[in-house]
């Protein structure tokens, strides 16, 4: 019920539109949300290791 509300709310039908089903736009945010934390801290501490 609530994953069925949230992938076709207002944000993923007309606002982020990178497919054209919206739960495949929810998962991509949720993935992305995710593991884009996780990627930029690991290039910070691949940047600051080769001083």
């Amino acid at each position: 019920m609530f994953f069925a509300r949230l992938s076709n709310s207002k944000f993923f039908t007309e606002w982020f539109t990178l497919y054209n089903k919206p739960k495949f736009n929810l998962f991509a945010v949720f993935f992305g949300t995710t593991l884009l934390p996780y990627a930029i801290i690991d290039g910070i501490k691949d940047l600051s290791s080769r001083k």
